[in-house]
């Protein structure tokens, strides 16, 4: 942490890679539980209206199942701007329903991505974007080749055998996973643990992670697998 804190004070004034930094810096915090300072930094990053404070919000949203929250961060980018953005917006649009825009918005994020050569976004938005592919080599793709060689190459963590998880989860993610079946927001909860909103939502980033779950209701399932929920 320090080091990194370090670096980005050496660095000039409005040097491109001071948001690259301090994203760095920020992910650093939430791995150490220090989620109001983790918010407050990405707070900081939009408020200078840098894309990388946008594509992150984005991100947090989906992990978040909240859809709405990622299309309007996306739309402070320009529209269609690179393959990530599209990858995003895709991932997004699925989470609503609408498949027919998913499909269009992956499809030309892969003829972009297929011109010059690059897979780094596919690859770094892991699951859910690994799900999207599969489901679209089941469409019409003019990129089903490439698409199978992304599903080659990406990095994707493979899911813990049946009834096993990755790491306990802690007392208090226990506490917040009993909460998921219900229809309670993340704001719900917060309110009704007595925490921040923040907290709740770091919360569930590690409990999707601890049952390899792509959202809110795949939790809700591989913890009923888990015995961790009681049955519907």
């Amino acid at each position: 942490m320090a080091e990194a804190e370090e670096l980005r004070l050496r660095c000039p004034a409005g040097f491109f890679q001071i948001p690259l930094l301090d994203l760095f810096k920020m992910r650093l915090l939430e791995r150490a539980g220090r989620a109001q300072e983790a918010a407050d930094l990405l707070a900081r990053l939009e408020r200078r209206d840098h894309p990388f404070a946008a594509m992150t919000m984005a991100r947090r949203s989906i992990a978040d199942d909240d859809p709405a929250a990622a299309l309007k961060a996306l739309q402070r980018l320009p529209h269609g701007a690179s393959p990530g953005q599209l990858l995003l917006y895709a991932a997004a649009v699925d989470r609503i329903g609408d498949g027919d825009a998913s499909h269009e918005a992956l499809e030309r994020a892969l003829g972009m991505a297929e011109a010059e050569g690059i897979r780094r976004p596919f690859i770094d938005e892991g699951v859910p974007v690994r799900a999207l592919l599969e489901q679209h080599l089941e469409r019409a793709t003019a990129h089903a080749a490439f698409i199978t060689d992304l599903l080659d190459h990406m990095d994707v963590r493979r899911p813990a055998p049946d009834g096993e998880l990755r790491s306990p989860l802690t007392e208090r993610e226990l506490v917040v996973l009993g909460h998921l079946p219900s229809e309670m927001t993340a704001r719900d909860i917060a309110d009704a643990l007595t925490v921040s909103e923040t907290t709740v939502r770091t919360h569930l980033r590690h409990i999707y992670g601890k049952l390899d779950a792509d959202g809110r209701r795949d939790a809700v399932r591989r913890a009923r697998e888990l015995r961790l929920l009681s049955p519907q």
